[in-house]
Order: structure tokens, then C-alpha cells, then sequence
């Protein structure tokens, strides 16, 4: 099976845990080569990508689309029509892109075509002040009475500069509409709207029930609402395909070590977690079951109480994590005694893993055994990220599939726990008291990916089972976007031959 993908951005993360999870099934994922693929600040080559989606389209049993990439090169690219307030977005032009879904759905109709696309749109461009008067007319929209401050800051701003921002937001809803309409004559076979993670939960909210407005009389049941973020949903829908292809549908099982932790609603989001596992089940292509499960999803939930809860902004203090913590150790110990897959999805937290979890991971679970493991940006992306692992490790493909699989567990440990929760915090001080910025710099940025190198190795060290057997690969570790928000590795396998080990 050959599965085509159009990632979400040209961060290296949103090809490789799609392409692990395709080989873990025994397939192969064809995506587009990294020059052509926009992200932040960068466009990449739109009229090249169509040209590549087209030619993949030939070749593959399956397409993943990023809505957003295909028509603007991400949410994070900048203006492709000119960003300059001179000559502002056509709201117009970037629908036209689109076609070439048609144009491949007619060509060959039997061909499975998913889409996603972050329903908020892209980000509002330009200086603080702009971004500030886009924020208030999002309030405006949710009711509130900010009529005075929207005035204020419109005074320092020039029409040209409001008009840019209207016309780049009226494109994203614009692209929204035809999205819809292909889904409603049957292009896609599938269209997941997901909203950005930096934005309000209000706004979300009120940007889906805008569009579901124009979904329900259409009367399209290929329209899915999946919570706050989009980073995993390339691999999820990848997922999905190759969750299809099996004889039977995956069942999937679910444990939440807290009573009634399943209603609290996570950081980012606006509703409670249980229908965050919902949505993601229905997306990944999985029945949730009570009993003969192939997999079950072990969540970890998010802690209750006021404190910060947002790893990429302040450490998290506080909360109830502890007793969920041993709770779930030793649930997956039980079930792995009994041969049942286990899948952990980390909610606790918003951008990295409860290090509480881990630790008691490490002592207690054997961690090569686990069917899975994830802490995304968001819950939602903890969560599908998690069921995407977990409901794929059913089928592993022979000894590469058992590789490629093992290989992303720990992939997961070191981004959400080993680099997010750990590395990047060391990283930011070391640079604060330095420079006096927690960001690099260009003179900066190469002695800061040597210390993550560095860091990571030391991490990877403190997992059993994985230490030992796996090492970062050296001079791989790379903040790709000249940011400590992400980072990127290699990992190399070290017990077997050379030729097999990356």
C-alpha cells in the first residue's frame, strides 16, 4: 500500500511520524520533497506542490491533503498574493488551487481523498498592533463590548494595514466554504476541520458553529470537528487509511485512572476531554468497545486546580497528577500481563508530558511493549496522535513494522517528554542568562542545537529498554525553525547491523 501525503508545513516531524506509522503498517508514504513545502515565513513552491499531487496521484492507494498547505503553504507561510498592504490578498485566488483535487478525484474516482485544513485560518500577519485589532474583533464577535478599545487601535493603524488583515482572514473562511463544497459533491471522501492551538477556545467555537451552519443543511457526513490543533492530523488521517485497509475495524477500549476526570476540559479547548476521545476515534477510523479490544487507550487527564498548565510557557505547578500517575503504571502493567496493547495519551499538560508520568512509566511499564505513547500541543493532539499509534500496532508489518514502531514510541518520549518538558526549559534559561532572549539567534542557533543533541542523549539514557539500544543520531538535532517551540532528531538503532540501524 502507498499512501501520498501533503503535510501540514515543512517541519520535518509532519513527514516522519506519517511515514513511521506507514511503515509500521507495511507501507510506504510518498510525500513531496521538502523545497516544495511551505512554513514559516517560507511559501514553498504552490504551482510545483499541485504539479507533485498530481503526479503522486497516479502512484498511491491513498491521499492526505493539507487544505492549508496546498492553497497559501501553511497557516504559518506568509501571503503568497503579496504581503505588503499595497497590494493585499485575494481572498479569490487561493480557492482556485483547490482544483486540482477535482481534477484527480475525476480522473480516478476510487481513490481514497482526505483532507484537513485549521479552521481559524492562518495567523493575522503584520505588527503586534494588527494582530491586537484582529483579537478584538474576535471579542466583538463573541458578544463582548469592546467598541472604545477596537477604536483606540484602529487610530494607529492605517486602512491599508486593516484592510490586508480582513482580506488574509475573508481568504482562510473563503477556502473554508470551497473545502466544504468539495466534500459536499464528493471529492473528498473525508474533510477534517481542526482550529489553531494559540487562539481563544471562544473564537474556535464560534468559527465552527459558523461553519457547521453552512454543513447541516448540506447535509455532508464527511465533515468531522476535531479539537484545538492540527499537528498530528497528517499522520492520524495516514492512520485512517491504513486502518481501512484491514478485514475488520479497530476496537479500541478506554481507561481514565480519576472518576469523572474524563469531563474536565483541557487547556486550549472548549469542551470536555471524553468528547476530544470521541472525535478522535471517529476520525483515526476506530470503534470505542467495552470489552474484546485490540487496543486500549490508557488517558491520563488533565489536572484539576488553577496554576499554569502550558509547558511552553511557564513550568506547571500543582495539580492532582501524582495518584493518576501510579493509577495508569500500574492499569498497563496489568493489561500488558494479559497481552492487551496499551496506548498512553498525556493530557495533563498542554505542550509536553507530565514528568510525573514518565517516572512512573520507567519503573514500573515495560516502555518496548507499550502500543503507544503521545503529549501534544493540545489534548487533542495527545489524544489522536496516541490512537493513531496504538490502533495501527495491531497490524505491525513483520520485524521492519515491530522496528518502525518502536522507533516512534520513542520518538514520542524524547519530543514530548525528553525535549519538550526537560531540554527545552534548560535550553531557554541557558540562553536567558546568556543573551538575556530564551530564543537563539542566528550566531546562537548552531551552539543551541549541540546542547539539545547533548541533552536529548542524556534523557534517552534515563528510559529502560530504549537506553542503550537507541542513540540520537549525531549532528541531527535541529530546531527547524530557528525556535526552541520544536526540534527535530534522528535516531539511531544499535543493535543491529549498520545497514539497518536508521
Amino acid at each position: 500500500m502507498r499512501i501520498g501525503l501533503v503535510p501540514l508545513d515543512n517541519r520535518p516531524a509532519g513527514v516522519r511520524v506519517p511515514a513511521l506509522l506507514a511503515r509500521a503498517a507495511g507501507a510506504e508514504l510518498v510525500a513531496p520533497p521538502p523545497a516544495l513545502v511551505g512554513g514559516l515565513g517560507d511559501t514553498g513552491d504552490l504551482d510545483a506542490l499541485a504539479e507533485r499531487l498530481r503526479e503522486t496521484a497516479d502512484g498511491v492507494d491513498g491521499l492526505v491533503v493539507s487544505l492549508d498547505q496546498l492553497v497559501a503553504g501553511g497557516v504559518d507561510a506568509p501571503d503568497t498574493d503579496a504581503p505588503d498592504v499595497d497590494r493585499p490578498p485575494d481572498p479569490l485566488a487561493a480557492t482556485a488551487r483547490l482544483s486540482v483535487l477535482r481534477d484527480i478525484a475525476r480522473a480516478a474516482p476510487d481513490l481514497p481523498l482526505l483532507a484537513f485544513s485549521v479552521l481559524a485560518g492562518p495567523r493575522d500577519p503584520g505588527p503586534p498592533a494588527l494582530a491586537g485589532w484582529g483579537t478584538l474583533l474576535d471579542r466583538r464577535a463573541l458578544g463582548e463590548d469592546v467598541g472604545d478599545e477596537l477604536r483606540a487601535a484602529e487610530a494607529g493603524l492605517t486602512p491599508a494595514q486593516r484592510r490586508a488583515l480582513v482580506l488574509r482572514r475573508m481568504r482562510a473562511e473563503v477556502t473554508a466554504l470551497a473545502a466544504l463544497g468539495l466534500a459536499a459533491d464528493g471529492t473528498l471522501d473525508l474533510l477534517v476541520h481542526a482550529t489553531a492551538t494559540g487562539g481563544d477556545p471562544g473564537t474556535a467555537a464560534l468559527r465552527r458553529s459558523w461553519l457547521k451552519g453552512w454543513t447541516q443543511p448540506l447535509d455532508v457526513g464527511a465533515v468531522t470537528y476535531p479539537q484545538p490543533g492540527a499537528a498530528e492530523l497528517g499522520g492520524v488521517l495516514v492512520a485512517r487509511l491504513l486502518n481501512a485497509a484491514a478485514p475488520e475495524r479497530v476496537t479500541v477500549g478506554f481507561y481514565c485512572p480519576v472518576p469523572e476526570a474524563e469531563k474536565r476540559v483541557a487547556p486550549r479547548e472548549d469542551g470536555p476531554v471524553a468528547r476530544t476521545v470521541l472525535r478522535c476515534l471517529r476520525t483515526v477510523g476506530a470503534d470505542l468497545a467495552e470489552s474484546d479490544v485490540d487496543v486500549v487507550l490508557a488517558l491520563h487527564p488533565p489536572v484539576a486546580g488553577d496554576g499554569p498548565r502550558d509547558w511552553g510557557a511557564a513550568a506547571p505547578v500543582g495539580g492532582d497528577s501524582a495518584d493518576a500517575a501510579a493509577a495508569l503504571a500500574d492499569e498497563a502493567t496489568r493489561l500488558q500481563a494479559l497481552g492487551i496493547g496499551v496506548v498512553l495519551a498525556d493530557a495533563a499538560y498542554v505542550d509536553g508530558g507530565d514528568p510525573v508520568l514518565v517516572e512512573r512509566l520507567r519503573s514500573r511499564v515495560d516502555l518496548l511493549k507499550l502500543a503507544g505513547y503521545a503529549a501534544g500541543s493540545t489534548a487533542g493532539d495527545a489524544i489522536g496522535a496516541a490512537l493513531a499509534q496504538g490502533t495501527v500496532s495491531r497490524r505491525l508489518a513483520g520485524d521492519a513494522g515491530r522496528a518502525a514502531h518502536e522507533l516512534l514510541v520513542l520518538h514520542r518520549f524524547l519530543d514530548g517528554w525528553g525535549y519538550r518538558t526537560k531540554v527545552r526549559w534548560r535550553l531557554r534559561r541557558r540562553l536567558a542568562n546568556e543573551t538575556g532572549s530564551p530564543e537563539p539567534t542566528p550566531e546562537t542557533l548552531a551552539g543551541a542545537e549541540a546542547e539539545a543533541e547533548r541533552e536529548l542523549g542524556n534523557v534517552l539514557a534515563q528510559l529502560p529498554r530504549f537506553a542503550g539500544r537507541y542513540r540520537v543520531f549525531p549532528g541531527s538535532v535541529r530546531l527547524p525553525w530557528g525556535r526552541t517551540d520544536e526540534c527535530d532528531f534522528e535516531l539511531e538503532r544499535l543493535d543491529v547491523p549498520p545497514a539497518e540501524r536508521r
